[in-house]
């Protein structure tokens, strides 16, 4: 599916119910109707550190130009709608604007859902679009934003840069007295090409999410150093085959939580399109929330998997993994947090000059505070240290510390 028909897809399925009906006139209970909420998000940013990804180099952060440099940034501007189209039936699109991406407004999500009113301890939900698969534990705000930092784990960068596409998705949840117990399977398309940043890139601790008709450069290849940049199209259908979530979650008096998901996106690893091909990525991830006294949230997540491509005359394949411990406390209008990550990419069979292997970790301290009740300031430090050996091909040293700290301030609306 090309990106500008998964763009009209979304468009219809946010905007029209199923009988076609565009949001206008009211019926006797109030439906179709609709509600916007919005955020801006801006910074200033001091940073140490290499030149980004987004600038098509190695970079771990968001934020570097290769030097000590401070600029003041919009890191996004976001609009979403929430239709109703009864009393079962709503939609959701997420609009954002932002000076990293390509086109000037772009799609982030957007999907139909379903889910019947019920009077029984179990529900049912689905939803039909382009949706973020359910792994993140940080990214509860809206628009997908984290109520705790600025930069997202490494775990959850990659969530918001490559595993979003097309999809199906259902869940049925039963809530008990203490015990609450969901489990969710979903079907997807256009993710053919996730794999593809960890690979070339590795790991990266940000907040920037490409829209569903972004692309990006990519770093150079070490082979080939002073060749025409790459870009990166994350967000396509190439070989005509669907791929498939499967989670659970388990929740204890709404204070402690499991949650435990298996992803595939079932690509062929021989196949091709328009020059651009599929990469096989499979992974677990396993994640727990605790809420303790006095205002203390622990998050934990731990996500392990493989990607593999075929290039005709052998198998590239890549294995990862990454972990991170968050905790957090919340003092009236203050927030304290803390995450500390690690993170590691094995180039499997790669000879000495080739190896797209890293390991790597990173801290982040931040501090939130809320201005008003829908205005919140933050302040975030985020040290990261990786070690990678292509960084040398392109006259680099292999082993980095970057250094970024922001000034940010939101307002919801």
């Amino acid at each position: 599916m090309s990106k500008q028909g998964l763009t009209l897809t979304l468009l219809a399925l946010a905007f029209t119910s199923t009988n076609g009906i565009c949001l206008g006139a009211e019926t006797d209970d109030g439906f179709p109707s609709i509600d916007f909420h919005g955020l801006v998000d801006t910074r200033l940013v001091s940073a140490d550190a290499e030149r980004n990804w987004l600038d098509g180099d190695f970079g771990k952060t968001r934020y570097g130009e290769g030097d000590t440099s401070t600029q003041p940034r919009l890191a996004e501007a976001s609009l979403i709608a929430l239709p109703r189209f009864n009393w079962s039936t709503s939609g959701y699109l997420h609009l954002k604007a932002d000076p990293d991406q390509v086109h000037a407004l772009d799609i982030v999500e957007g999907y139909l859902a379903y889910q019947p009113v019920s009077t029984q301890s179990y529900r049912f939900r689905a939803k039909l679009g382009a949706f973020y698969p359910p792994i993140s534990l940080e990214n509860t705000g809206i628009g997908w934003t984290s109520p705790y930092t600025l930069s997202y784990s490494a775990i959850n960068s990659w969530v918001g840069e490559e595993l979003r596409g097309l999809g199906a998705e259902a869940s049925i949840v039963h809530n008990g007295e203490l015990h609450d117990v969901s489990v969710v399977a979903a079907l997807t398309a256009a993710n053919d090409r996730a794999g593809t940043l960890l690979y070339r890139r590795g790991w990266a601790l940000h907040d920037f999410k490409p829209g569903l008709n972004d692309t990006y450069p990519l770093p150079p290849r070490p082979s080939a150093p002073n060749a025409e940049p790459e870009c990166e199209t994350p967000f396509l259908e190439i070989d005509e085959r669907a791929g498939y979530y499967a989670g659970a979650n388990w929740r204890y008096d709404e204070r402690y939580s499991v949650h435990a998901l298996y992803f595939d996106n079932h690509a062929d690893p021989e196949s091709r399109e328009s020059g651009e091909a599929s990469w096989l990525t499979r992974f677990s991830s396993l994640g727990t929330q605790l809420e303790l006294n006095d205002g203390i949230t622990v998050l934990a997540q731990y996500m392990v998997g493989d990607t593999l491509i075929d290039v005709g005359t052998r198998d590239i394949v890549l294995d990862y993994q990454a972990a991170y411990v968050l905790a957090s406390k919340a003092l009236g209008k203050h927030r304290f947090t803390l995450r500390g990550d690690r993170f590691d990419t094995t180039h499997r069979g790669a000879s000495y000059g080739s190896d797209l292997s890293e390991n790597g970790w990173a801290a982040t301290l931040a501090y939130s505070y809320a201005v008003a009740e829908k205005q919140r300031l933050f302040l975030e430090l985020l040290d990261i240290d990786s070690s990678r050996e292509s960084r040398e091909a392109i006259g680099q040293d292999e082993d980095v510390r970057d250094h970024q700290f922001q000034v940010g301030y939101r307002l919801f609306f």
